[in-house]
């Protein structure tokens, strides 16, 4: 067990193999322990950091900096205290909320190399697309002090391409309905992947106003909120909401297949975290908001989802336009994986991992024929 003292507090992390650095953070419903089969496989290469965030697992409770901003302040001071210069960073759930967050600080961003996040949780107003909303107005505005809009952008027709395989059609010109359609037919098509492809994405509006009004965020750092406050500012916050009506424990049964061989190590895990640091951790989104973070990123960065993650479900098809429409992004969507792609099925995210890690454009990633006869 390793250990530094930071802001006061113990941090735990512990670190494996030699070679260039990489973090890893973990989710809500556990800790750095579920890292451990990936840490042992990639060792041979890289030097593999994974961490427990301020409330989890071994670390001290810190109750100040159990917002996203807190564990994002956590990771600069490990990595100033490491000597670590530059690093592939990969987060999961809270840790890629937090990954996001750490990525477009001031000075922050050139420590990172490139970046994976899986599950992360991307909500908000101004890219969710409902049957009420389609008259507003198309310019999102971004609030200086919460980095959330406050409008929601029209609903808009565009050229949107799925790839579930080699001969899956391209349809042009979709309509909302129709791209909602497209989008659950690929994930029932039994293929490993789902593509949201940004490179035929167009809108009917002028995407140039788009883009210019989504950077439109305070240059400062935002003050933190109170614990009530944020607990209090959740009310577009799915998330939030639903670790305020129950027990992390709870949680894990509902979320995780309680009959996976890794179930009981999770649940001591979760069983060790503060429910405060998951509570204010999750409410904190709705100030330290990850999707308009990671529209912000200027890093090479990896989203994937699993498709059959209840936890934390794929975003909507708007939102999956506007991730995939970053030239920096590359969304993949996983079938038949939940919420922990690191542990339902180890040898087939090793593999993409590794191509991750070794690919010199994120964009030509592609999955293997050899994973997908794992699944047939």
């Amino acid at each position: 067990m390793s250990a530094i003292t930071v802001s006061g507090d113990l941090l735990h992390y512990e670190v494996l193999g030699r070679g260039r650095p990489v973090i890893l953070l973990h989710s809500w419903l556990g800790s750095w322990r579920y890292w451990i089969p990936t840490m042992q496989q990639l060792s041979v290469k890289y030097r593999i950091y994974a961490l427990d965030l301020w409330g989890f697992g071994d670390s001290g409770k810190n109750k100040p900096f159990y917002h996203i901003e807190g564990q994002a302040q956590l990771l600069e001071q490990f990595l100033e205290r490491m000597g670590i210069s530059k690093a592939v960073f990969i987060g999961h759930g809270l840790g890629a909320a937090v990954m996001a967050h750490f990525a477009t600080r001031p000075n922050c961003g050139k420590l990172v190399h490139r970046m994976m996040v899986i599950s992360p949780p991307l909500f908000g107003a101004g890219f969710r697309n409902t049957s009420s909303d389609t008259s507003t107005s198309a310019t999102t505005t971004t609030s200086t002090n919460h980095d959330e809009p406050t409008e929601k952008p029209t609903a808009t027709t565009f050229t949107f391409t799925v790839t579930a395989s080699d001969d899956a059609p391209t349809v042009a010109r979709l309509s909302d309905a129709d791209r909602a359609m497209l989008l659950r037919a690929a994930a029932k098509s039994g293929t490993d992947e789902t593509v949201a492809s940004s490179k035929q994405l167009t809108s009917d509006t002028d995407s140039s106003t788009e883009a210019q009004s989504t950077e439109q965020t305070s240059t400062e750092t935002p003050k933190p909120l109170s614990t009530q406050e944020i607990i209090s500012n959740s009310a577009s916050n799915p998330l939030a909401n639903m670790v305020q009506r129950m027990k992390p424990q709870a949680l894990l049964s509902r979320h995780v297949d309680n009959t996976s061989p890794d179930f009981e190590k999770l649940r001591v895990e979760v069983e060790k975290a503060d429910e405060e640091a998951i509570r204010v951790s999750c409410s904190s989104l709705s100030q330290y908001n990850p999707l308009q973070k990671l529209l912000k990123v200027s890093t090479p960065t990896l989203t994937l989802f699993g498709a059959n993650d209840t936890f934390i479900q794929m975003p909507d098809e708007s939102i999956l336009e506007a991730v995939s429409n970053h030239d920096q992004i590359r969304l993949l969507v996983l079938q038949n994986t939940r919420h922990f792609p690191m542990l339902e099925d180890t040898p087939r995210f090793i593999r993409l991992l590794k191509e991750f890690l070794e690919a010199p454009d994120l964009q030509q990633i592609e999955m293997k024929d050899e994973w997908k006869r794992r699944l047939r």
